[in-house]
């Protein structure tokens, strides 16, 4: 098939694609997770209770036995939802030896997608998400608690990214786990802090180079900033020319062009001006939990272009393979 640029009935076929694909299943033994729901960022820093909330996954363990304890990585989905993405990058994982755990964000919290509204599911819920699952992973003896990464994919990339921050790990990791390793795919990069520590887990970030919803701009703006606070940090990205936001997405291997509509933060830029005090640039807002989703509302956009790069998904996952190789599998 011909690649094709998608216009109004395009979209419509584009969402439908989308949609189905989460509808595809992952494999593996579905396991219950005990999480909470933060709305934002403050919740996690203030050490707010947040609702709880069980959440669950699919577990694969390797294709291959391992001789001992496997090393692990935690999965996190796109706005779209889990789906035919997730899978793809399970069968590629665990045929490398991973074990892989695949969160369900959505389904428990009864969405299907918050491509509409990002406020449904929010990042900090995520972000929870993937604490939750590495503690879940770290109790089992058949994983080693000392290589577990993340990989996500858009939403699920800004989780992926930000739970390298020391303030983060401190506020979820119930008996003090840690990622070894962070990987994420077009994330949402404009939140930033005052302080930002991580935790010293190396970092690999992958953009579209004409991704005009999550644009790379903000991601190098802020592993800069990691890197000059935290000298010894491993904070790698690797922008590909022309390709665009979901460019690895096997939905759109044949969508070069496709316009969405919807929330796309490519203008928001949140800060934190004062210890646990945020404020979004552009509109000079204060952003909390109760304040986040007319905030968001405000500064993000509501069309951006999508598009699927075969060749520049082939380079990303070998980039993330040689990744995860050097820093999980040893």
């Amino acid at each position: 098939m011909k690649p094709v640029r998608a216009g109004s009935f395009g979209l419509a076929l584009l969402l439908v694609l989308l949609t189905a694909c989460t509808t595809t299943e992952i494999g593996g033994q579905q396991v219950a997770i005990r999480s909470a729901d933060p709305v934002f960022i403050d919740e996690l820093l203030n050490g707010s209770a947040s609702p709880p909330r069980r959440i669950y996954g699919w577990l694969r363990m390797p294709a291959h036995p391992t001789r001992g304890p496997a090393p692990a990585l935690v999965l996190l989905h796109t706005s779209f939802g889990q789906g035919e993405q997730d899978k793809q990058y399970a069968d590629v994982f665990t045929a490398m030896g991973f074990a892989v755990l695949a969160i369900n964000s959505f389904k428990p919290r009864g969405v299907s997608n918050t491509t509409q509204d990002q406020s449904l599911v929010t990042e900090s819920s995520m972000i929870a998400d993937a604490y939750a699952a590495l503690a879940y992973l770290s109790a089992r003896p058949d994983i080693d608690k000392s290589r577990i990464g993340v990989v996500g994919f858009s939403k699920g990339g800004i989780a992926a990214l930000y739970a390298s921050l020391t303030s983060i790990r401190t506020a979820l990791a119930r008996n003090g786990e840690s990622f070894a390793a962070h990987v994420a795919y077009y994330p949402w990069c404009g939140l930033r802090f005052l302080s930002p520590k991580t935790t010293g887990a190396p970092i690999l970030v992958q953009s579209g180079g004409a991704d005009e919803i999550t644009p790379p701009g903000l991601c190098l703006d802020f592993l800069e900033q990691l890197r000059l606070l935290n000298p010894a940090q491993q904070a790698d990205m690797i922008v590909h020319d022309g390709a665009r936001h979901g460019f690895d997405h096997p939905s759109l291997k044949n969508v070069t062009w496709a316009p969405v509509g919807g929330v796309t933060p490519a203008s928001c830029l949140i800060r934190e001006v004062r210890p646990n005090e945020f404020v979004e640039q552009s509109t000079g807002r204060k952003v909390s939990s109760g304040t986040l989703k007319s905030v968001i509302w405000d500064c993000s956009g509501s069309f951006g272009i999508a598009g699927g790069d075969p060749e520049a998904g082939r380079k990303a996952l070998s980039k993330t393979m040689a990744f995860l190789r050097r820093t999980l599998l040893h």
